[in-house]
């Protein structure tokens, strides 16, 4: 078996491969090394008009799972997927999870029949919490797990950054298909191709990102961060690797496809904004840091998924908070609803 290697996840997300079995099979082979003994489980959920399992991979260990899990989702609350199902920012404790989300759930009224038992797994969650979810879980036994036992791995929270680019790869896939519906491939020549880069920074086309000098170099920047992540820096320090290689660039766009042209490398920086409920009064920029941090994830987490400094973040939210007329974290939470 390979060794455990974040980067490797994060490859697999953006590698092109249109069917979404095949994409999520990719997925879970990079994931095996991670796991804690009674298999890896990889699916998609969609939550949009109704909550269901839209495709899933196991390995053999954890193929009885899969009927688990339909299972759970069958029986799940509408009003509770959200909460479920929102994005983590390390490989959670499922249960642990569960019972959170139903104990604050009841105290404001009651739920109803509590759920099917979900069966024992730590989860890395990824998506735009409303939509779709990718679930890669890491199946246990009753006997050794815990609702308070953390995930056994070093790279827990590293992981939790390899979430990141899992919700961007969801829409550049699901951007993808609905330009090209049967056979999805991102091209130099697509609209949402904003710029070409070679492997070393260097811009070759920049026809959707304008003249700023600022831009520019933030895209280059970024190229030259995930070659490194890419290459030595991963053998040495798979945690300083991962955090190189930022899901998105400005907030603006992901650099993930890698195509040939005469032979060689060439890199697309392919616009991939998050997509986020509207909110009165504020600005696509406030509303995605809004939303993020709603989810619950860090002001680090943050700046990570969207490629922006710890300041910026800050101000973005501190603005929007302002605009939304509330004062504290708890007071936004109430307000959004989550």
């Amino acid at each position: 078996m390979s060794a455990a290697d974040p980067i490797r996840l994060i490859e697999a997300a953006y590698r092109h491969i249109p069917d979404e079995g095949e994409w999520l099979a990719s997925l879970l082979e990079a994931s095996a090394p991670y796991d804690v003994g009674s298999g890896v489980a990889a699916f998609t959920v969609t939550m949009a008009k109704e909550t269901r399992i839209r495709s899933i991979r196991a390995t053999p260990d954890a193929a009885g799972a899969s009927s688990e899990i339909g299972a759970f989702l069958q029986t799940l609350p509408p009003r509770l997927v959200p909460a479920i199902f929102a994005p983590t920012e390390f490989v959670g404790n499922g249960s642990w999870r569960l019972n959170r989300v139903l104990a604050a759930m009841h105290s404001e009224r009651p739920i109803g029949p509590k759920p099917n038992e979900l069966p024992p797994m730590w989860a890395l969650l990824a998506g735009d919490g409303a939509t779709e979810s990718l679930a890669v879980a890491f199946l246990t036994t009753k006997e050794r797990f815990a609702s308070d036992l953390a995930f056994p791995h070093r790279d827990r929270r590293t992981l939790g950054l390899v979430g990141a680019h899992f919700s961007a790869a969801l829409r550049l896939r699901r951007a993808l298909a609905r330009g090209a519906p049967t056979t999805p491939e991102p091209r130099e020549e697509d609209a949402a191709t904003e710029a070409v880069l070679s492997p070393n920074g260097r811009i070759l086309d920049a026809r959707g990102v304008g003249k700023s000098l600022r831009v520019r170099q933030s895209l280059s920047e970024a190229v030259v961060r995930s070659e490194r992540a890419r290459g030595r820096l991963r053998r040495t320090s798979s945690e300083e690797a991962t955090g190189l290689w930022q899901a998105l660039v400005s907030g603006r766009w992901s650099i993930v496809e890698v195509v040939e042209r005469d032979g060689k490398r060439m890199l697309l920086a392919r616009a991939n904004t998050p997509s986020f409920p509207d909110r009165v009064a504020l600005d696509k920029e406030e509303s995605d840091v809004i939303w993020l941090v709603a989810m619950g994830h860090s002001y680090k987490y943050v700046g990570y998924e969207l490629g922006l400094g710890p300041s910026t973040v800050v101000r973005r939210l501190n603005t929007a908070m302002l605009k939304l007329g509330v004062a504290n974290r708890r007071d936004l939470l109430r307000k959004l609803g989550r």
